[in-house]
C-alpha cells in the first residue's frame, strides 16, 4: 500500500502563536492539536494509516469544539478534514463511494456555514478526484469547472496569491482535462491542461526545486496531442516532461515518471507504425516500473496491456496474450466488479483471436465479457446472441462502438444461420447506438467534430453490411443519415438560439427517403449522392422514377489520391500538366459518372452529394473522352498535345447544369424556415483596397497563419505535379491586402443591371465596406455579394474568413464591450456563425471560399457551411485562388443570366460555357471552373 500526500499541513509557529489567548484552556488545545498534528504527518510518511486516523480525527475533534473561537481552530478544524479526505480517496479499504459521501457531507457542511471560496475550491478538488476515480466523468467536469469559477472570482480580489490556493485552482483544470481526455474530449482537455499549466509556471516562475506538476501536465497534453495524431507536438511535451524530471531526485517519483512517459513515447511511436521504436520504449516502461511498483500495483494492469499491444505489433502473439493474462490477473485484485480495464483487456483479446489466431469463437466470448464490463445493467458474459439494450447506460460510448462493430463483422463472416442472425441484430444494435450517441455532449466545436468523425466511420461499415445483403434503401439511409444529423441539429440549435431573429422555427423533422427526394425531382435532374465504405466508394443515383447504387471499385483513400493530383492540373499553367489532365479528366468521368450513365439521358441537371475530397472536385471539368480529332493529332505526334485547344474537350459543363449540396435532406426540406421578408434584392461588399490606410496588425498573424497552410496545400500538390500553383496571385504585398482594381468594375456593373430591373440594391464600397456593415446588414438582402479576399486556415478552419475594409487603426481589447470597436476587418468563420440572414443566394467573389478541413460525414468545415448555418439558401463559392479580373467576367455574366429569368444552375452554367468558349487563355479550367454552386431550390 502506498500513499501520495496531494496536501501536507504545515503551519508554523506564526499559527501557534495566533491561538495565545487567557483562556488557559483554549491554550492547552491549542498544543495538543500541534502534537496530533505532527503525529498525523509522522504517520503518513510511515504509512501507517490506521494511526494517522486516529491522530487526524482528534485534531478535527478539538477544532470542532472550539471553531469560531479564534482563526487557528477554524483554520486547522478545515484543513485536518481536507487533509483526512485526501487520505481516505486514496484508501483501497474505503470504497470510493463512501469517500465521496464524506466528502460531499462536509462540502455542504462548509457551504451552511458560508465558508469562503477557498475551502469550497479545495474540498471540491478532492470531490472531483473521487468523481474521477469512480469513472463519472461528466460529474468531475462540472464540479472541477464549478469550484475553480468560483474560486478564480475570489482568487482575481486578493491582492497576493497563496501557493495553496493556487495550487488547487491549477489541480481543479489539470482535473477536469483528465476527464475530458477520458471523454474523447480531447480539444478541451488541451485547453483546461494549458491553463493549469500556465498557472503552475507563475507558480514555479522563481523556483530552483523539481517541479512535479509541470512534468504531470506536460505529459498529459503530450498524451492529448498523441489522441489527436498530431504527433510532432505529442513528442515536443513528452520531451520537456522529460527533460523537467532530470531535476528530480531519482526517488520512487522518478522513476514512476519515467515509467509512465516511456509508456507514453511508446504509444506515439505506435501510432507512427514504428513498431520497433514503440517496443523499445514499452520495455523501458517495464523496466522503470519494477524499481517503483510492487508486484500487483494496480499501474501494472496499463503498463502490461501496453506492453502487450507493443508485442503483437511485432507479430510475438503468444507473449502478448501472456503480458494480458498478467495484466487481467491484476484487475482481479483490485477489482472483481465491472471495470473499464476489463473491457479494454477484453477486447483487445478478441482482436489478437480475430486478426492472429484465426479463433471467430474465442474472440466472440472475449467480446461479449467486454460487453458485460462496459453496460452498466446488462448480466449476460456468456452468450453471444445476447446484446445490451439501447436503455442500458454505458460508460464509454466510444468503447462500447468498438466492440459492437467488431462482433458484428466477425458473425457477418461466419456463414452460419445463427451468426447471420447475430450479425443482422448487431448492426441494427450498433445503428441505434450511433443515433443515441449523435449528439453526445462535447466541450468544444473541435472534439465535437472529432467524436462525429469516428461516429461516421461506424456508420460507413453498416451502410457497407446493407449493401453487402442488397438492402439499398437502408443503405442509402445510412449515407444520408450520415450527411445530413449533424448539419440539421446546428442549423435547428443555431434557429434555437436566436429564437427572436432567425428565419426558423424548430421542427422535428427527419431525413427524406428515396420515394420524398424522387417526388421533389423534375423530369430533367438527376441527384447522384456519394459515399464511403470500408474499402470501397459508393454511388446513389436517384432520378424521378429510379433509384440505383453503384459500387465504383475504388478505395476511398485511392479515389482522394487522384482527387487531389487532378485538381492540381485544373489550375496548373497552361500545358504544364495538360496530358495528366486529360488522361485523370476521363479516369475520373469512368468512376464517378458513367456507372450511371443509362439514367443520364434526357438530364439537364446534375445535383451532386459528394464525400470527403468529392467536394472539392468540380465535376463539371469531367469528360468522357477527348475528341476524335485530338486522338488522331496524338496518332500522328505526341507532341501535337500542345495544339490541343481546351475549349474543344466535351466538359461535363457543356451539357449539363451542376450544383452541389451536403445533403439531399437539406435540399429537399425547408427545415420548418419561417420566410422572412428580405428588404433589399441585392446587396454587395466591395472593400476594393485601393486606399488600405494600415499595414494589418490584429488580423496580420492569422491571415499569414492562412497563407502557410495555403503554401503547405501547394507544395503537396507540386510534389504530385510538379507544378506552379496560382504563382500568378498575390495576396499581400507589404503586409497589406492586394488591391482588386476589378472588384469595382464587377460590383459596378452588377449594380447597374440591377438598377436597369427596378431592383432595389445597397452597395458598400471601400471604406463602407466594414466588418460591422457586413454583420449589421447582411440579413436583408435576397442576393448578398461579397468581392472580396478570401482565406482558408487550414490550421484553424475557425478562422477562416474574408476580409472586410481595413480600420486605420486597430483598438481591438476583450474589456471594450462596444461591438464596433472590436471590428478587426475580417469576417472570420466562427463570426458567420453568429450572424442571421434569410439570404436565397450568398456570393463569395473571393478566393478559396469552398476550402475548408473534411470530417467524415460532416464534410468541409469551411466559411460556406458558417453561412448555411447562418441562413442561406444558395451558395457560389471557390474552389481555389481566382484572378479578379476572370471573377469579373464570370459574375457579370451569372448575375445577367438571372436577371434574364434564368435559374442559378443554369445561369452559372452559361457563364461558364461563355469564358471557356471565349478564347483560348479564358478556356484554361483554372478560369472559369474555380466557383460552384450549393443549390437549394426556392
Amino acid at each position: 500500500m502506498k500513499f501520495i500526500l496531494l496536501l501536507v499541513i504545515s503551519l508554523g509557529l506564526s499559527h501557534f502563536l495566533h491561538a495565545q489567548t487567557e483562556n488557559e484552556s483554549l491554550m492547552k488545545d491549542s498544543v495538543e492539536v500541534m502534537k496530533y498534528v505532527g503525529k498525523a504527518n509522522q504517520y503518513i510518511a510511515e504509512i501507517k494509516i490506521d494511526s494517522f486516523y486516529f491522530s487526524v480525527d482528534n485534531v478535527i475533534e478539538i477544532c470542532k469544539k472550539n471553531k469560531g473561537k479564534s482563526k487557528f481552530f477554524n483554520l486547522f478544524y478545515f484543513k485536518s478534514n481536507t487533509m483526512k479526505l485526501e487520505i481516505v480517496s486514496q484508501d483501497p479499504e474505503i470504497k470510493k463511494e463512501k469517500a465521496l459521501e464524506m466528502a460531499l457531507r462536509f462540502r455542504q457542511e462548509i457551504i451552511d456555514k458560508k465558508e469562503n471560496d477557498e475551502y469550497y475550491a479545495d474540498i471540491t478538488l478532492i470531490i472531483a478526484h473521487l468523481y474521477f476515480y469512480l469513472e463519472q466523468y461528466q460529474n468531475t467536469i462540472n464540479a472541477s469547472s464549478e469550484a475553480y469559477n468560483k474560486g478564480y472570482r475570489e482568487f482575481m480580489k486578493r491582492s497576493k496569491h497563496s501557493h495553496s490556493f493556487t495550487t488547487t485552482l491549477a489541480g481543479l483544470l489539470e482535473t477536469k482535462g483528465n476527464a475530458e481526455n477520458r471523454l474523447y474530449a480531447y480539444h478541451s482537455a488541451l485547453v483546461s491542461y494549458q491553463r493549469s499549466l500556465s498557472m503552475f509556471e507563475k507558480l514555479y516562475k522563481n523556483s530552483t526545486s523539481f517541479k512535479q506538476p509541470l512534468v504531470n501536465l506536460h505529459a498529459n497534453i503530450a498524451d492529448a496531442y498523441t489522441n489527436l495524431y498530431e504527433l510532432d507536438s505529442a513528442k515536443r511535451y513528452y520531451q520537456l516532461a522529460d527533460s523537467i524530471l532530470e531535476y528530480s531526485p531519482k526517488n520512487s517519483t522518478y522513476y514512476a515518471y519515467k515509467s509512465k512517459i516511456s509508456g507514453n513515447i511508446g504509444r506515439l511511436y505506435a501510432a507512427k507504425k514504428m513498431y520497433e521504436k514503440s517496443f523499445e520504449y514499452q520495455e523501458k516502461c517495464i523496466e522503470f516500473g519494477k524499481k517503483v511498483f510492487l508486484e500487483n500495483d494496480a499501474q501494472w494492469i496499463t503498463n502490461y496491456r501496453m506492453y502487450a499491444i507493443s508485442l503483437n505489433l511485432l507479430g510475438r502473439t503468444d507473449e502478448a496474450l501472456e503480458y494480458l493474462i498478467k495484466s487481467s490477473a491484476i484487475i482481479k485484485k483490485h477489482n472483481n466488479g465491472k471495470n473499464t480495464n476489463d473491457a479494454l483487456n477484453h477486447l483487445h483479446f478478441a482482436s489478437i483471436y480475430y486478426y492472429d489466431k484465426n479463433d471467430s469463437q474465442k474472440s466472440l466470448e472475449h467480446l461479449q465479457k467486454s460487453l458485460y464490463h462496459i453496460c452498466q445493467i446488462f448480466s449476460d458474459s456468456t452468450d453471444i446472441a445476447k446484446n445490451p439494450s439501447i436503455e442500458d447506460t454505458v460508460k464509454y460510448s466510444g468503447h462500447l462502438m468498438n466492440v459492437m462493430r467488431l462482433k458484428a463483422k466477425i458473425c457477418d463472416n461466419i456463414n452460419t444461420e445463427k451468426h447471420k442472425k447475430i450479425a443482422e441484430e448487431t448492426y441494427q444494435m450498433l445503428e441505434q447506438i450511433s443515433d443515441k450517441y449523435q449528439f453526445t455532449k462535447c466541450f468544444l466545436p473541435d472534439d465535437f467534430l472529432e467524436y462525429r468523425g469516428n461516429t461516421s466511420i461506424i456508420i460507413t461499415e453498416i451502410l457497407a453490411y446493407y449493401l453487402r445483403i442488397n438492402n439499398k434503401i437502408k443503405a442509402f439511409e445510412m449515407s444520408e443519415k450520415n450527411k445530413y444529423y449533424l448539419l440539421y441539429e446546428k442549423i435547428r440549435q443555431h434557429g434555437q438560439s436566436n429564437n427572436t431573429k432567425m428565419g426558423y422555427k424548430i421542427s422535428t423533422s427527419n431525413y427524406l427517403n428515396t420515394v420524398q427526394i424522387q417526388s421533389q425531382l423534375s423530369d430533367n435532374q438527376i441527384l447522384l449522392e456519394y459515399a464511403r465504405g470500408e474499402d470501397n466508394t459508393y454511388l446513389f443515383a436517384i432520378d424521378k422514377q429510379h433509384f440505383e447504387v453503384f459500387e465504383l471499385g475504388i478505395h476511398p483513400d485511392s479515389l482522394e489520391k487522384q482527387i487531389k493530383v487532378y485538381r492540381a492540373t485544373l489550375f496548373a499553367p497552361e500545358n504544364d500538366t495538360k496530358r495528366v489532365h486529360f488522361k485523370l479528366g476521363t479516369i475520373l468521368y469512368q468512376l464517378l459518372i458513367s456507372p450511371a450513365r443509362k439514367l443520364l439521358k434526357d438530364k439537364k441537371h446534375l445535383i451532386i452529394i459528394p464525400e470527403g475530397e468529392l467536394a472539392k472536385l468540380p465535376f463539371e471539368t469531367l469528360f468522357e473522352d477527348i475528341p476524335k480529332s485530338a486522338k488522331q493529332l496524338l496518332a500522328e505526334d505526341p507532341r501535337n498535345i500542345f495544339a490541343i485547344a481546351y475549349s474543344s474537350l466535351p466538359y461535363l459543363i457543356k451539357d449539363y447544369q451542376v450544383s452541389y449540396y451536403p445533403s439531399a435532406t437539406l435540399i429537399f426540406s425547408d427545415l420548418g424556415r419561417v420566410n422572412v421578408p428580405t428588404t433589399v434584392d441585392f446587396m454587395a461588399f466591395a472593400p476594393i483596397f485601393k486606399n488600405d490606410p494600415e499595414t494589418l496588425i490584429q488580423s496580420r498573424g492569422t491571415i499569414q497563419e492562412s497563407l502557410k497552410s495555403e503554401e503547405e496545400e501547394v507544395s503537396l500538390s507540386m510534389a504530385l505535379l510538379d507544378a506552379e500553383i496560382n504563382r500568378s496571385i498575390t495576396v499581400m504585398k507589404d503586409g497589406r491586402l492586394e488591391y482588386l482594381k476589378y472588384s469595382q468594375i464587377e460590383v459596378d456593373s452588377i449594380t447597374y443591371f440591377f438598377q436597369q430591373k427596378n431592383k432595389k440594391i445597397a452597395i458598400y464600397l471601400d471604406s463602407m465596406a466594414t466588418e460591422q456593415n457586413m454583420k449589421a446588414h447582411a440579413g436583408k438582402a435576397k442576393i448578398l455579394h461579397f468581392a472580396t479576399h478570401g482565406f482558408f486556415n487550414s490550421f484553424n478552419t475557425d478562422k477562416s474568413a474574408i476580409a472586410a475594409y481595413q480600420p486605420k487603426q486597430t483598438i481591438y481589447d476583450e474589456s471594450i464591450k462596444n461591438e464596433q470597436a472590436a471590428e478587426d476587418g475580417m469576417l472570420f468563420t466562427d463570426e458567420v456563425f453568429g450572424m442571421w440572414l434569410n439570404a436565397d443566394l450568398v456570393v463569395l467573389s473571393s478566393c478559396q471560399g469552398g476550402l475548408g478541413r473534411y470530417v467524415p460525414g460532416e464534410g468541409i468545415m469551411a466559411i460556406t457551411r458558417a453561412f448555411l448555418y447562418a441562413g442561406a439558401n444558395s451558395m457560389i463559392y471557390s474552389l481555389w485562388k481566382v484572378s479578379d479580373k476572370h471573377t469579373k467576367d464570370l459574375m457579370i455574366s451569372f448575375y445577367l443570366n438571372v436577371l434574364a429569368g434564368k435559374d442559378y444552375p443554369e445561369a452559372l452554367q452559361l457563364a461558364k460555357i461563355k469564358l471557356l468558349n471565349n478564347n483560348k487563355d479564358d478556356a484554361l479550367p483554372r478560369f472559369w471552373a474555380g466557383f460552384v454552386l450549393n443549390w437549394k431550390p426556392e
